[in-house]
């Protein structure tokens, strides 16, 4: 068997954030208790992402602050790490949130202007794990080494959205409009191993492993929507463009090193070092094509919500390319790049508005989230592989949110929640329970489960200035 020192990839992709979901976010108080539903019925300045066309249709809209939003995430790794080891990531904070107003030009009559400050994506995690024991983990070596491995991995994804709405109507009952957004993304991914072994002379062995990729880019993308309103019916239909690059650049590390001990067998240690850190390489990020549509049915004074949108795939990209290098050891040519690729996607949800009283409305709804990440990836642990997909979350994800709205004077608050769930099998390549001669390190036919959970508590106000 290859031994824990050996191999070139111990640990799957386990600790995923979402970084390949569409629906994880939503905007505006209303829009996000009835689950992003609300394509072509969205009545807060969440128009200003979910269609801008409605911006022409709705009437008072108000400044949108929505302050207090607070989350709990939550990713386990069951047996991540052997049977009945698991592997554990929680974080408390503050959540995501939507700054929106409307504006007028008065040279313009007749014509809506709304801005936006929206995060389209953000994620954060640090997972790690660390075990040994006594074993004979290193075939080339006689008897049980003390050994020890610690393993983490880290990212973090940042995607925020700067807007600006321009809508119109089209009679008494249609309008279209247009929001250009400002997209600034950014992701850090870093993987690192330590591997240490003592042998029974007394001679240490060790590998060290490091693969980090970081890059910040700037584009440019639009979304134009179509709207109309009828008695008892609500439509509307949107159009999203792929990003537009305009700058980008980033930066990577690359490290795998080992000492001590003769893998092979012939007699000579196998030493290597292979190390290159580069940086002000040019970064893009590309996204997809998207149509969504949506309505709501007026029954009486509540309304069923329902929408969808399809995501088309993107092909394989580079994000970044570093230069090739020539080992130092082993005088091999080393390229590495950092590449993206993502599935077709179809969501949908479905939302429920009761009308209580003229001061208070209730909300409920479920939305699919669907991976738009590709399964056959070449990891950020895997340092074998030339490249490095920078996708890695590929667990669907389903929401379920529930609230109510207070009217208070000349504003409105909002209080709710949102309940978000997924899981997906891996398979396990690392095992640390307590090993011996007749149990093995490495399991290569064993699972490990990814369950993620996660509450966002909501608290959001709008007053009109």
């Amino acid at each position: 068997m290859i031994a824990i020192f050996a191999t070139a990839c111990l640990f799957p992709a386990a600790g995923k954030a979402q970084d390949a979901h569409y629906w994880t976010l939503q905007y505006g108080t209303r829009s996000t208790l009835l689950g992003g539903s609300v394509i072509g019925s969205v009545e807060d300045l969440g128009a200003t992402y979910y269609n801008p066309a409605r911006l022409a249709l709705t009437p008072d809209l108000s400044f949108l602050l929505s302050a207090k939003v607070y989350q709990w995430d939550k990713v386990t790794v069951e047996d991540g790490a052997g049977e009945g080891v698991d592997a554990r990531s929680s974080s408390f904070g503050g959540a995501p949130s939507l700054v929106a107003g409307t504006f007028k030009i008065g040279f313009l009559p007749g014509h809506h202007f709304a801005y936006s400050f929206l995060t389209r994506q953000r994620s954060e995690l640090n997972l790690g794990i660390a075990g040994g024991g006594i074993a004979d983990i290193i075939e080339t070596i006689p008897g049980d080494e003390l050994f020890a491995t610690e393993i983490s991995l880290t990212q973090k994804i940042r995607d925020e959205w700067l807007g600006l709405s321009w809508a119109h109507r089209a009679g008494a009952k249609a309008s279209f409009g247009i929001t250009q957004f400002l997209s600034i993304r950014s992701q850090d991914i870093a993987f690192r191993r330590l591997s240490e072994a003592l042998t029974t002379t007394n001679e240490a062995v060790i590998a060290i492993q490091i693969n980090e990729y970081d890059y910040e880019t700037k584009g440019l993308l639009w979304k134009a929507g179509f709207a109309l309103d009828l008695k008892y019916l609500s439509v509307g239909a949107t159009l999203t463009t792929p990003r537009l690059n305009l700058t980008g650049s980033g930066s990577t590390l690359f490290n795998d090193a080992f000492a001590g001990a003769d893998l092979d067998g012939d007699g000579t240690q196998d030493d290597r070092i292979s190390s290159r850190q580069e940086k002000d390489i040019d970064a893009e990020y590309q996204s997809s094509w998207a149509l969504g549509f949506g309505g709501a049915l007026k029954l009486g004074r509540n309304k069923l919500h329902f929408s969808a949108e399809w995501y088309d795939a993107v092909k394989e990209f580079s994000i970044m390319e570093p230069s090739s290098f020539v080992s130092q050891s082993t005088g091999e040519t080393i390229n590495r790049r950092l590449t993206q690729n993502l599935r077709e996607v179809l969501n949908y949800g479905i939302g429920l508005e009761v009308y209580v009283d003229e001061t208070l409305s209730g909300y409920g709804s479920f939305a699919t989230d669907r991976s738009a990440a590709p399964e056959d990836v070449g990891r950020i642990v895997n340092l074998t592989d030339t490249q490095t997909n920078a996708s890695t979350a590929g667990w669907d994800l389903y929401h379920v949110a529930g609230g109510a709205s207070v009217k208070v004077g000349r504003g409105e608050v909002t209080l709710g929640f949102t309940w978000s769930f997924g899981n997906q099998d891996i398979p396990q390549t690392i095992s640390f329970f307590d090993p011996g001669v007749e149990d093995p390190i490495l399991d290569d036919e064993a699972t490990s489960k990814i369950k993620v959970r996660r509450w966002k508590y909501i608290f959001g106000f709008s007053f009109e200035f």
